[in-house]
């Protein structure tokens, strides 16, 4: 897991600017900190959304040590808890989660939940768990959501990210999970189209 988040981190990295000062970003399910506080080493100021107490608790005393520009908040991830989010950010970090969502939220309510991310979002990394992931290994939510076939970057693509205000989806790289090739997508939204939908949303 540590191996997984490290290189996922350096794939974020090579994607941004070296000095994120200034930036906003929003990390969902961020379970005890690791991206949040990467992000804030470097300059970003960030906000960590965790829906488990416990893990919320380990962070936020963990930032006690670090005094980093940190809010770590207790909440459920939902469309109507992003709606709540009262700020725009150039980073939204969103990883291995979404498959969850669709889990136990539905499809239709994970659509709403991109849609209202690429609203505030500028740039987002996405990944997610893959069925494929499943074939060798026995996973409940790999049965519980719709099958990928053996094209899981395209069907992300086609069934997933469309649902968003994101206009440019690109793979950025991709990790080892359960033996295959786990996604990672940049998601890009055209500043004039965030404006546009700013404008729209006064």
């Amino acid at each position: 897991m540590k191996e997984r988040c490290t290189k996922r981190l350096r794939i974020i990295l090579s994607n941004l600017p070296s000095n994120l000062k200034g930036l906003n970003v929003l990390d969902l399910g961020c379970n005890v900190g690791y991206f949040c506080f990467e992000l804030a080493k470097r300059g970003a100021k960030v906000t960590g959304i965790e829906e488990r107490p416990d893990l919320i608790v380990i962070a936020r005393k963990v930032n006690e040590i670090y005094d980093l520009d940190i809010k770590f908040i207790l909440a459920t991830l939902s469309s109507d808890s992003i709606s709540d989010l009262d700020q725009r950010y150039d980073v939204v970090i969103y990883l291995s989660l979404h498959h969850h969502i669709i889990k136990t939220q539905g499809l239709e309510e994970s659509r709403k939940i991109l849609n209202n991310l690429s609203r505030i979002g500028q740039t987002m990394f996405f990944e997610m768990g893959q069925t494929n992931e499943g074939k060798n290994f026995s996973l409940d939510w790999a049965t519980r959501i719709p099958d990928m076939g053996d094209r899981p970057k395209e069907w992300m693509r086609e069934e997933v990210l469309i649902h968003s205000e994101f206009n440019s989806v690109v793979v950025c790289g991709a990790t080892k999970s359960h033996g295959v090739d786990r996604f990672l997508f940049k998601c890009e939204r055209s500043r004039l189209k965030q404006k546009l939908i700013q404008v729209v949303q006064k």
